[in-house]
């Protein structure tokens, strides 16, 4: 299921794989993560039997960090799409939250490598002037960049750590905790899997999303519930065949969806894809 592949462009995607129940079906679906996730996010729901009967499924460990403009991220994902198939293979693109960005980016800068998009909890419109909302991503970002790991000989100490520090329940303690690693040289040091110095100087790029681009594929764009902060107008612009019912919120969640309600996002996933012609 874990698989690494190194392309032509020197490029280096790792990622998970769910063969489609017929062997004869050639469509493909990639999940793409947000800030501080991981491929494995995805994994039960693109396992899942009923999109499987209807697509292969690739969860993908995005390159959010070294690179991080949306252009950059959406040429990754292209990068992989041609080397896991051919260079004019089309797919269907799931992203959560900066994961959902770069997938609309992708769809908005290479509509003809994309069947239809679903963002989850993941606006097409800049976030710059919401300030509560980007005071609270810059401040985790800048806490994890003066982080001292050289305190730290176990994973289970940076656990207890977390557990104290932002009171975080289980779910999201396994997501912060697939950011470590131990070293590869001799596997004493726990070391970071992203480069938070880089994530801290970058970080206000992710708040915008000014492009003039459009796509005109089936789309959905599913919100949290809880805080309910994205609207129809967050999308049509960039999206104009947008609908009104495409914009889904999805009760009672927040802004993981896929982690709250992965029932919902299978749902929703399988009636876009059902779209599709």
């Amino acid at each position: 299921m874990n698989r690494v592949l190194k392309t032509p462009r020197g490029l280096k995607h790792c990622y998970n794989y769910f063969k489609a129940l017929d062997s004869n079906n050639s469509n493909i679906t990639l999940f793409c993560h947000g800030l501080y996730g991981s491929k494995h996010e995805f994994d039960d729901i693109a396992s899942d039997e009923r999109l499987l009967s209807l697509t292969n499924t690739y969860t993908l460990d995005h390159v959010i960090h070294p690179k991080f403009t949306f252009d950059d991220q959406a040429e990754y994902i292209i990068d992989f799409l041609d080397n896991i198939n051919s260079k004019d293979a089309k797919a269907t693109l799931v992203g959560h939250s900066m994961g959902g960005r770069a997938s609309m980016r992708a769809a908005l800068l290479y509509p003809e490598r994309v069947n239809a998009v679903m963002s989850i909890d993941a606006p097409a419109t800049s976030f710059a002037h919401i300030p509560g909302y980007t005071d609270r991503t810059y401040a985790l970002v800048k806490y994890f960049k003066e982080f001292d790991l050289s305190k730290f000989s176990r994973m289970e100490e940076i656990e207890d750590h977390m557990k104290e520090k932002f009171r975080v329940d289980d779910v999201a303690l396994t997501r912060i905790m697939r950011n470590f690693n131990y070293s590869d040289q001799d596997g004493s040091q726990i070391v970071w899997r992203v480069n938070p110095q880089y994530l801290c100087d970058n970080i206000v790029s992710m708040y915008y999303f000014d492009y003039t681009e459009t796509f005109e594929g089936p789309v959905k764009m599913l919100v949290g519930g809880i805080s309910d902060r994205w609207k129809f107008e967050d999308f049509n612009e960039r999206f104009p065949n947008i609908k009104q019912e495409d914009v889904i919120s999805i009760p009672n969640t927040g802004h993981w969806i896929h982690t709250d309600d992965p029932e919902s996002v299978i749902v929703n996933l399988v009636d876009l894809l059902k779209r599709i012609e």
